[in-house]
């Protein structure tokens, strides 16, 4: 699993055509006039690697602080690391894809700027219902049948569940033959996403889901723990101005 966070863009507006000049300085015109404008390329940046191991799990400290990790690692190669742009990079957008560097992804974008992906994971509980549940489940490739299909409980950044479910992007849910319990204080079973903790689940993960979160056979059996690679954690942010 990777983490990464597209660098800033600043914008400059001017009468008629504007400019968005970006931090590299390279500066692209766009005509205001068309009604369609040509798509907006987001420079996404690699802050941080999961790989199928306990190393990031969600009490790592490296969530929390400045220390590096492999940070000369290869983008492509999948191992856990931790890049000097998880300290440094501001962003509106995060991506992680999972077990490909650049496909198999999901995405999310936030209500405001942040100064870098430190500051999103040393913060409190972010309680957030646009997370992608499909998309998460759809790229973490879990089974149907396997889990119980309820609306997301938790959803969010740096989320804890009773039952001692966790994670840092992700949610929680009920293992596959209870009932859907949806408040934020109900029974939980099980945790799905990056930086995961769980209820009978021997040992954290960097990116994957917990013991009851998926079981072979869909029963309520604690023997689904899955890791995931996350070889592209990617966060992005970038802003797209109009002339007045």
């Amino acid at each position: 699993m990777a983490l990464m966070i597209p660098t800033v863009v600043t914008n400059l507006m001017v009468m008629g055509p504007f400019i968005l000049w970006d931090h590299a300085s390279e500066v692209q015109d766009f005509d205001q006039s068309a009604s369609n404008w040509a798509p907006f390329r987001e420079n996404w940046k690699l802050v941080l690697k999961a790989g199928k191991t306990s190393k990031l799990g969600f009490s790592s400290p490296l969530w929390t602080n400045s220390d590096l990790l492999n940070k000369d690692s290869a983008e492509d190669k999948a191992e856990d690391a931790k890049y000097d742009a998880f300290n440094t990079v501001p962003f509106k957008k995060i991506r992680m894809c999972v077990d490909e560097p650049k496909e198999n992804c999901v995405e999310h974008e936030f209500k405001k700027e942040y100064d870098n992906a430190k500051a999103l994971f040393s913060g409190k509980y972010i309680k957030d219902t646009k997370v992608d549940k499909k998309g998460i489940l759809k790229a973490f490739k879990v089974k149907k049948g396997t889990y119980q299909d309820c609306p997301m409980q938790r959803p969010g950044f740096n989320i804890e569940c009773n039952g001692g479910n966790k994670a840092r992007w992700g949610y929680c849910n009920n293992c596959a033959t209870q009932a859907c319990q949806n408040n934020d204080n109900d029974d939980a079973d099980g945790a799905i996403g990056i930086g995961i903790a769980g209820q009978s689940t021997n040992g954290e993960l960097g990116a994957g889901w917990t013991a009851y979160f998926a079981s072979p056979g869909g029963q309520c059996t604690a023997n689904g723990k899955t890791h995931k690679a996350v070889p592209w954690h990617r966060a992005a942010f970038g802003t797209l101005g109009r002339a007045g």
